[in-house]
């Protein structure tokens, strides 16, 4: 019972003292310093001794070992701390009497993390490992300094490996989003926001129209000089350009007077779809949008999604 409580005032100590402790699914890796303590019981008092009187700090070699005392090298590379733990009390044991290890992070290692697009310092930065507060993406974007003007907070892409997904800093769950820590080689890139509204089909002047904020549908229908007498009985929204069931918006037109009854806010990419007709036919919204100058640039691959709708 003394022995024990002699190993937690000296863990303690130690870690208070000398290191600092991570959470179990931290893993190592070459350029980390670990603190080292190994306790075995005397023969004479029963009691847990040290075998050192200070704690070995022991570099992780770049091909991921450590070399102790008595038990020489040791491969721990990508391994916790609990697992080197095990492994460093199994080896001890073959030369000590019920031998307990300590360990403790002293100082850990930085991790290649980058940070492209729309950041006002895109490139590399070298991140704490140890250090979970500076690993989310908040604290990624302040080390590029912030968002440029045209940063699509809305649209952000990390990459992991050959692996992608997408993160809204506006309408994302924020919590979770913070709960992502980044790791070795993984990449942050923030779109450019696309700040363009399409007017399309029955309408005097079709084009894109730069994005005005609140801007609503009638904005644009009036930038493009108003509807053809050949327009049909709705004008078709594609919000954002997307082309999922919830962002493709009908709204049916007042012609005695020319315009939309539902006057709907629009954000950038949206297209504002004026058939000729009673439906809306996705191909000639196609051939539109091919007439448009940049609309090579549009930012979503709409083409094959609005084959697939046919007509509505």
């Amino acid at each position: 019972m003394r022995g024990s409580i002699i190993i937690r005032f000296l863990v303690l100590f130690f870690i208070m003292g000398f290191g600092f402790s991570v959470d179990n699914s931290y893993l190592l890796g070459p350029k980390d310093v670990l603190g080292v303590l190994v306790f075995s019981r005397s023969t004479e008092s029963g009691l847990y001794e040290r075998t050192t009187n200070e704690a070995l700090k022991q570099e992780i070699s770049l091909n991921g070992y450590i070399d102790l005392p008595i038990i020489g090298l040791i491969e721990i590379n990508n391994k916790s701390i609990n697992e080197v733990k095990s492994i460093l009390e199994a080896k001890y044991n073959k030369y000590l009497l019920d031998a307990k290890v300590e360990l403790s992070l002293v100082q850990a290692k930085t991790i290649p993390v980058y940070v492209l697009g729309e950041v006002i310092f895109p490139g590399l930065y070298e991140v704490d490992d140890g250090n979970d507060s500076v690993k989310n993406i908040y604290a990624m974007i302040q080390m590029a300094k912030g968002f440029t003007s045209e940063a699509d907070k809305r649209n952000i892409t990390i990459r992991r490996g050959d692996k992608s997904f997408n993160i809204d800093l506006v309408a994302g769950n924020l919590d979770k989003i913070r709960d992502i820590k980044f790791q070795k080689d993984d990449l942050i890139y923030v779109e450019k926001r696309f700040n363009k509204v399409y007017v399309l089909g029955q309408v005097l002047n079709p084009g894109w129209f730069p994005y005005v904020e609140n801007s609503k549908v009638m904005d644009y229908i009036s930038h493009a000089r108003g509807m053809l007498e050949s327009a049909g009985d709705e004008v078709v929204v594609l919000v954002g350009g997307k082309t999922d069931k919830d962002s493709i918006r009908r709204i049916k037109i007042n012609h005695d007077i020319g315009v939309p009854l539902d006057n709907l806010a629009v954000e950038p990419g949206t297209v504002v779809f004026v058939p000729k007709g009673v439906i809306a036919n996705w191909e000639f919204l196609l051939r539109q949008l091919q007439n448009v100058r940049d609309a090579l640039y549009y930012p979503s691959d709409i083409s094959n999604q609005l084959r697939n709708l046919g007509n509505i």
